[in-house]
C-alpha cells in the first residue's frame, strides 16, 4: 500500500477491504479486529504520511446491533452485538480521531449498510467467495445459488423464531452496483466540512416500481413494509433460478439481530444518491446468470470462460 501511495497521485481513498462474515467474527474475533481495526490505523498513518486527506469508509450497519427503535438513522446509538460490528465501529472511531484531533484527514464519509447482493449487470464480474466460507458462513444469495446448481444439498436458515412476520430475520438489501454508485457519489459530493455518516440501505419491495422513483419511495410508500425476511429472499431466489430449494431450519446464530432497516433520507438529500435497483428479483437475475456461466467462479474451465 505504501508503494501504491508513493507511485500514484491519490486524492481520496475509498476503503472497501475487510473480512465480513458475522458468524466467523464470533468464532475468530481477533482476526476481525486485526483485519478491520488495526489495518484501518495502518492505512490512516500511511494516508497521513502520503498527504492524502480524504477518506470514504465502507462500514456496516452491524455497528448498531439490536436497536430498540426502527427505522435506523445516522443518529441511532451504536451498540454492536458481534465482533464484526465492533471492529467496524472502532475503525470508524479511529478515522474520526485522525480527522478531529490530528487534522491530517480533512474529510471522512462513513457509509453503513447491510446485505449486499447481485453483480455487474453486463456480466464482467461476479461474486465468487471461497466455497468453504459459503458452506460455513454463506451469504444468502451464494447459498441459494449453490443449492440451485447442485453444489449443496440444502439451504440452512438460521433463526426461525424471531419476532417477525414469518419468524426469520428482516434486512434491507442493496445491489452492489447501487453500493458502488453511492461511494462514488460521496466522493463527488462536498464532504469537506465535517464527518458525514450515511445509513445506506436499499429497501426492496415486493412490487416493481419504475426506477425513476428510486429511494424517494422508501420514505413515502408507507403502505409497504421495509426490508425483506429471509424466507422472502429465498422465494425470490427460487423464482429466478426456477428451482425449489430444500431448506433446513436452524437456531439463530449468536450476534444476529432479528430486524434491521433504515431511513435513507439523509444520503439522498445531502449527496444526491438514490438506488436504481429496487426489485429483488431484478437484482438477482444477472447474478444467477453469472453463477451459471461461472460454476467454478474465476477458476476458468476453458479458454472461453473468464
Amino acid at each position: 500500500l505504501q508503494n501504491v501511495f508513493a507511485e500514484a497521485h491519490i486524492e481520496t481513498v475509498l476503503h472497501f477491504a475487510g473480512v465480513a462474515y458475522v458468524a466467523e467474527s464470533v468464532n475468530q474475533p481477533l482476526l476481525y479486529y486485526h483485519n478491520i481495526t488495526s489495518n484501518m490505523i495502518n492505512m490512516l498513518r500511511l494516508m497521513e504520511a502520503s498527504n492524502i486527506n480524504k477518506l470514504i469508509f465502507s462500514s456496516t450497519c452491524a455497528t448498531y446491533g439490536n436497536v430498540t427503535k426502527l427505522p435506523i438513522t445516522e443518529h441511532t446509538q451504536q451498540h454492536p452485538v458481534n465482533p464484526y460490528g465492533s471492529a467496524k465501529l472502532e475503525a470508524e472511531k479511529y478515522a474520526r480521531l485522525f480527522q478531529a484531533e490530528k487534522g491530517s484527514i480533512r474529510s471522512v464519509a462513513v457509509l453503513r449498510y447491510f446485505n449486499v447482493y447481485g453483480n455487474d449487470h453486463r456480466g464482467r464480474i461476479g461474486e465468487a467467495p471461497d466455497s468453504s466460507l459459503v458452506a460455513k458462513y454463506g451469504r444468502i444469495s451464494n447459498a441459494c445459488f449453490d443449492v440451485a446448481l447442485g453444489k449443496r444439498m440444502y439451504l440452512e436458515v438460521f433463526g426461525v423464531s424471531h419476532n417477525t412476520q414469518d419468524g426469520t430475520a428482516i434486512r434491507d438489501y442493496i445491489h452492489v452496483t447501487d453500493l458502488v454508485r453511492a461511494h462514488v457519489s460521496a466522493r463527488v459530493a462536498d464532504i469537506s466540512k465535517s464527518l458525514h455518516r450515511f445509513v445506506l440501505f436499499a429497501w426492496v419491495f415486493l412490487k416493481e416500481f419504475d426506477t425513476k422513483f428510486s429511494l424517494q419511495c422508501f420514505t413515502v410508500m408507507k403502505s409497504l413494509k421495509p426490508g425483506h425476511s429471509v424466507r422472502e429472499f429465498i422465494r425470490a431466489c427460487e423464482t429466478v433460478t426456477g428451482s425449489q430449494l430444500q431448506v433446513i431450519e436452524r437456531p439463530a446464530r449468536n450476534g444476529d439481530a432479528p430486524s434491521v432497516f433504515a431511513d435513507v433520507k439523509k444520503i439522498k438529500e445531502e449527496v444526491g444518491w438514490e438506488a436504481r435497483i429496487i426489485n429483488l428479483e431484478d437484482g438477482l437475475k444477472s447474478a444467477w446468470a453469472w453463477a451459471r456461466l461461472h460454476p467454478n467462479g474465476y477458476k476458468a474451465t476453458n479458454s472461453s470462460q473468464v
